[in-house]
């Protein structure tokens, strides 16, 4: 598609919007992190300070960089000198297990890692563990001889003062199918799966952004995803683009944002769906409780009508919008604008619909066999175009289960991602979300493939009878994780405790349940449908 705004059409990374900012709005705030404001030209130079070291440090074959760091100005400059320098970054998570990390960082084979002071002190063991030297560039005011003395096959680098770097932005010399960042995903064999987004998929998606929205530089735009969650790239990238202000709400704030929204006079909303219901909880979501969001936006899970309804009532002048989209289609790529004037008839759904795919994609709705279904009828849904990824980082064989080829002549495009989403277009012509095929699940947005969490019980426990499942389900969305186990010698708080030390905190079960043996269906299989009957038993 071509966009008509010459200054949006010119955009050729993901970084271009951040220096065209940089260019016009030096003094306005760019970030605000941890108590404080930072106009774009400080974000800039302290951003540039970064790169200026970078001749010093050594990059994979695909120019990656990691950025271990969490809600720190550190952490947001280190993905904009990342990029600055045409490298791609990798954001790794201080709040993530150890050996998670350590996996991370084998899988996306970097060689230099951005760290912030919440990472540091996770150093000594992380270094201890790694088997391959490391390049770490260390905020300045952090004793470096401590790690040469526990490790010192790795190479240390102390940050410089920002004030000793004065230059201008320009783009980096990219092409629009080197990677821009390397996001890692629940994976079904117990290994994450890397998903590689370009300089392509990423513009594309930008541009088509903000053309929809009507976003400025009075904006001020929330963060309440984590780096390793795609849709913080929404947040960060629209944003820089549009000249606004990031704010970034400190942990424990996520959980309670009504009083940061008011305090900050917030413009733009991005969330799941389930902090709508937590703030309900809390009592927090009174009528015109919002009056400054313009925009309010969801995504991650199935946005009830309840939701939207509560959340358009608090935040009444601002314009709600339901998206959807696997990381593999960049960030989001259905969108669905929700008016409590005119949605009223889609209230007997329950769930929001998903809507009508972005300028540039097609979809398709398919059965087990790629064939399309007839009209009306639920199936897998299928997406193509310029914001699909091109496939898994070193992993060819899980590519080609997701990434196909149809059997038929779709005029448009010979190569389609499998989103394993059950969808069907409702009589409102919109597409609605029905459920999975598969055994994935979303937990407060995160996308979790049940068998990871199976197959880190089995390397615990040394036997197969496990099963992981998503419950309780409250307004169609699972809140957490109940794993089986035939009996064992070991102990849930075991069981539970070996998850936490190899698995993200939404992907820990919440309670193990012990039992004689595993129900199976005629297929001798084990039958999940069984287990989770037992617990609709006792509600």
């Amino acid at each position: 598609m071509e966009f008509t705004n010459p200054v949006i059409s010119s955009y050729k990374s993901l970084i271009s919007g951040f220096i065209k900012s940089v260019t016009e709005f030096p003094e306005k705030d760019a970030l605000f992190v941890q108590g404080k404001k930072y106009p774009y030209k400080v974000l800039f130079k302290k951003a540039s300070a970064l790169v200026s070291l970078f001749p010093k440090i050594p990059l994979n074959e695909a120019k990656l960089i990691g950025v271990f760091a969490r809600r720190s100005l550190t952490a947001y400059t280190g993905v904009i000198a990342s990029l600055l320098s045409g490298s791609g970054y990798v954001p790794l998570n201080p709040t993530f297990p150890i050996d998670r990390t350590l996996k991370m960082i084998e899988l996306s084979q970097i060689k230099t890692i951005i760290v912030d002071e919440n990472a540091f002190k996770l150093l000594p063991v992380l270094i201890s563990k790694l088997r391959n030297p490391i390049t770490f560039i260390i905020p300045d005011n952090l004793d470096i001889e401590l790690l040469s003395k526990i490790s010192d096959i790795h190479t240390y680098l102390p940050e410089i003062s920002s004030s000793r770097v004065v230059s201008q932005p320009s783009e980096p010399k990219v092409i629009e199918s080197d990677i821009a960042y390397l996001l890692f995903t629940s994976g079904s064999t117990g290994v994450p799966k890397g998903v590689m987004v370009t300089h392509k998929n990423i513009t594309h998606f930008l541009k088509v952004m903000l053309d929809r929205f009507k976003f400025n530089s009075d904006d001020h735009f929330s963060q309440t995803f984590e780096m390793t969650f795609d849709l913080s790239v929404f947040d960060m990238f629209l944003c820089w683009s549009s000249g606004a202000c990031l704010f970034s709400l400190p942990p424990r704030a996520l959980m309670a944002p009504a009083k940061f929204i008011k305090t900050h006079s917030l413009t733009v909303w991005f969330a799941v769906p389930s902090i709508v219901r937590l703030m309900q909880r809390m009592r927090m979501l009174k009528e015109s409780s919002f009056p400054t969001l313009r925009y309010s936006l969801f995504c991650g899970e199935p946005l009830t009508y309840l939701a939207a309804e509560l959340w358009q009532k608090a935040a009444n002048n601002s314009i709600l919008e339901n998206l959807y989209g696997p990381t593999e289609v960049t960030i989001a790529c259905l969108f669905y604008r929700f008016d409590l004037g005119i949605s009223k008839e889609i209230r007997h759904y329950k769930t929001v619909p998903i809507g009508e795919p972005n300028p540039g994609l097609a979809i398709s709705i398919v059965d087990s066999n790629l064939n399309l279904v007839p009209q009306g009828e639920s199936g897998e849904l299928c997406l193509s175009g310029p914001q699909v990824v091109p496939g898994y980082w070193y992993n060819e064989e899980k590519a080609a289960q997701q990434f196909v080829h149809m059997p038929w002549d779709t005029g448009y495009s010979d190569r389609w991602y499998r989103t394993g989403d059950l969808v069907k277009i409702g009589k409102d012509g919109m597409v609605h979300y029905i459920g999975r095929i598969d055994n994935q699940v979303k937990i407060l947005g995160y996308r979790v493939e049940l068998e990871e969490i199976e197959e880190v019980l089995r390397q615990f426990l040394g036997q197969d009878s496990v099963v992981a499942l998503a419950w309780p389900v409250n307004s169609d969305t699972p809140v957490g994780i109940i794993a089986f186990i035939v009996e064992t010698r070991f102990s849930d708080k075991d069981c539970i405790e070996y998850c936490a030390s190899k698995l993200p905190e939404y992907m820990v079960p919440r309670e193990i349940r012990f039992i004689k043996k595993m129900p199976l269906n005629s297929n001798g299989k084990i039958n999940r449908s069984k287990l989770l009957s037992m617990l609709e038993q006792e509600k």
